[in-house]
């Protein structure tokens, strides 16, 4: 094969790839303008990797639960709506609980498997997105949660439990700032105590306190305090929680999410019911909508010690 003849079979190959190369480097022009991009600082070194400047599915706050341990097992399908003026985010989520050691120890673990995502120009360019086109959709975020009862019923102390979280670095598409494309924890102390109770009406005050750490860059880390308070009032099979819970970072960039949450469950012989509506007041997209359905898987349940 003479030289000649391998030059003119390889040279469209090589056209057709500086044609691709030089059609990446305008797709970003747009945000090399925008941004007077110095030419040298890597793009995604721009995304702060804290709740104000990224998609709601990134780093949400820990749920406020109740110190009581379940002794049934179930798995729950559900579908997540965010959305504000700026933004709107759709996303199905799973789940599942498992108790185990005598009701002393419960595992669960959830993911809001991907989402649906549309933002603004304005959004989109305060976070440092790189796609000019602000919609699409992304792998999102899966969790792996433990608790552990510590007390219950001890003279008059609250009930105690701990709660040990991780974020599972399932989320991408940081280049878009939807996700930090890297792993966090929590850990907690949950508290709760019956104020009232008649009959079959209880009022049950709920609080939680603890620290909630995520990687936040190239050997970087974000060290937060987490809390939240609440006030939960059941009566017969049907519990409603009010909570106000967030966590605060030390680096006062857009880490100190904080959410109010009202949430309503009602109990059937095999089958839960439930929806939350949650409203951002700080570093957090304004509204959500949570819905969905828990199903018992009795096969598997423990014995109810209570």
């Amino acid at each position: 094969m003479s030289v000649n003849f391998k030059v003119k079979l390889l040279l469209p190959v090589f056209l057709v790839a500086l044609n691709l190369m030089a059609s990446a480097v305008d797709s970003y022009a747009w945000w090399n303008k925008q941004h007077n991009w110095d030419g040298k600082t890597p793009p995604l070194n721009y995304i702060k990797r804290t709740p104000g400047f990224l998609g709601p599915n990134a780093l949400p706050v820990p749920d406020l639960n109740d110190t009581k341990i379940n002794f049934r097992t179930f798995v729950y399908a559900g579908v997540r709506y965010q959305f504000d003026n700026r933004e709107r985010v759709f996303n199905p989520e799973i789940g599942i609980y498992f108790p185990i050691q005598k009701n002393r120890i419960a595992f669960s673990f959830y993911s809001r498997l991907f989402e649906f995502y549309n933002t603004d120009s304005v959004l989109r360019d305060k976070r440092f997105a790189r796609d000019s086109v602000s919609s699409g959709v992304s792998k999102s975020e899966s969790f792996l949660n433990a608790r552990i009862r510590v007390w219950e019923n001890f003279y008059f102390f609250p009930d105690f439990t701990i709660e040990f979280g991780l974020k599972l670095n399932t989320g991408k598409n940081l280049e878009n700032a939807r996700h930090t494309n890297a792993p966090g924890y929590w850990f907690l102390g949950n508290f709760a105590k019956d104020i009232y109770t008649k009959e079959k009406f209880t009022v049950r005050i709920i609080s939680m306190l603890g620290g909630f750490i995520w990687q936040a860059g190239d050997n970087q880390q974000n060290d937060s305090w987490l809390y939240g308070l609440g006030i939960q009032f059941k009566k017969k099979s049907t519990v409603v929680l009010f909570d106000a819970s967030g966590y605060r970072g030390y680096r006062n960039n857009g880490d100190r999410p904080v959410v109010v949450r009202l949430k309503l469950e009602q109990e059937l012989k095999q089958f839960n019911y439930f929806v939350q509506y949650q409203r951002g007041i700080n570093n957090f997209v304004g509204n959500g909508i949570f819905v969905g359905l828990k199903y018992k898987i009795n096969w598997i349940d423990t014995k109810n010690p209570y």
